[in-house]
């Protein structure tokens, strides 16, 4: 490519700080808990929601991805995004001295139903709550003492209702 043709755009502060934009505030970097779930957008109000006013936890660190927690249930099918989940939520509880976790899963999850193929036998339902128990007792084995509590987000009239999933 020639010279003539190639874009050079220079960056100096002022063309980032221009005004052209407002300024927005910053969250606090002060929080405990981490809140991993999944980014289907019917549900994001809903998590948001239940997080703030029903666990009156007002600052968190979100992990929002397909599928959630999914990679914990598919670790031999998807290593590689079980590793790139468990290498953030490793490095936070780490970095950021955690003491919760919270784990959601939920009902009609496109992401799960993507991965049908992968669990023909299984109820998929019965597989993403398998999947809370299986995060749990992977997170414990490295970190113990860390508080975990994973919900079920249920579907009933297009409205969203969660429940606390138990482990013995």
């Amino acid at each position: 490519m020639s010279q003539e043709n190639k874009i050079f755009i220079e960056v100096k502060p002022d063309n980032i700080t221009s005004g052209e934009s407002p300024y927005y505030e910053m969250d606090s970097d002060s929080f405990d808990t981490m809140v991993v779930h999944c980014a289907d957008p019917r549900f994001q109000t809903a998590f948001k929601k239940f997080v703030a006013e029903e666990l009156k936890i007002k600052n968190y660190a979100p992990i929002v991805l397909g599928g959630g927690i999914h990679p914990f249930g598919s670790q031999k099918a998807l290593p590689v995004n079980f590793e790139s989940l468990w290498d953030q939520i490793s490095f936070f509880i780490k970095a950021a001295k955690l003491k919760q976790l919270i784990f959601i899963n939920h009902e009609d999850c496109k992401w799960y139903n993507r991965l049908i193929d992968l669990y023909p036998d299984v109820d998929l339902p019965v597989k993403e709550k398998e999947d809370l128990m299986t995060t749990m007792a992977r997170v414990h084995q490295d970190f113990p003492d860390i508080k975990i509590r994973t919900f079920w987000a249920g579907l009933k009239d297009n409205r969203v209702c969660f429940t606390e999933v138990k482990h013995t």
